[in-house]
C-alpha cells in the first residue's frame, strides 16, 4: 500500500487536507482501491488459470449456419466450404477478365486498370 504507483499512502504530499477526519476519509479510499485492486488481479489470475486448464471451445455455430448453405461465405453446414460456389465464382472472375480483356483489344482509347 505504500509502493509509489498504487496509492502511494507514505507521501503525505498527495493528501494535502486540513483534520483528522478528512485524513482518515482519503485513508480509506486508499485502502477500498488497494482491496479492489487486489480482488482484481485475483480473479484475472483465476480466469486465466480455469483457461489454461480448459482450452476455449469452438464458437457455437448459428442454426441458419448449422442448417443451410451459405451463399455470402461460400459455407455449407458445418463450415465446410462449398467447393461449386467457389468454382462458379473463379469463373465469374475469369469471365470478367476475359470481356476487360475484349474491350481493350477493340478499344482505341486504352481503359483504366
Amino acid at each position: 500500500m505504500k509502493g509509489t504507483h498504487h496509492g502511494n499512502l507514505d507521501d503525505h504530499d498527495r493528501r494535502r487536507v486540513r483534520g483528522f477526519a478528512a485524513a482518515y476519509v482519503f485513508l480509506v479510499i486508499m485502502v477500498v482501491a488497494f482491496n479492489m485492486r487486489r480482488i482484481a488481479d485475483f480473479l484475472e489470475a483465476e480466469a486465466e488459470e480455469s483457461r489454461r486448464e480448459n482450452p476455449q471451445a469452438p464458437p457455437v455455430q448459428r442454426a441458419r449456419d448449422r442448417k443451410y448453405a451459405n451463399p455470402y461465405t461460400a459455407t455449407l453446414p458445418g463450415g465446410a466450404p462449398d467447393e461449386v460456389e467457389l468454382a462458379r465464382r473463379r469463373e465469374k472472375k475469369a469471365e470478367g477478365a476475359r470481356r476487360k480483356a475484349e474491350l481493350r483489344a477493340t478499344s482505341r482509347t486504352p481503359l483504366r486498370t
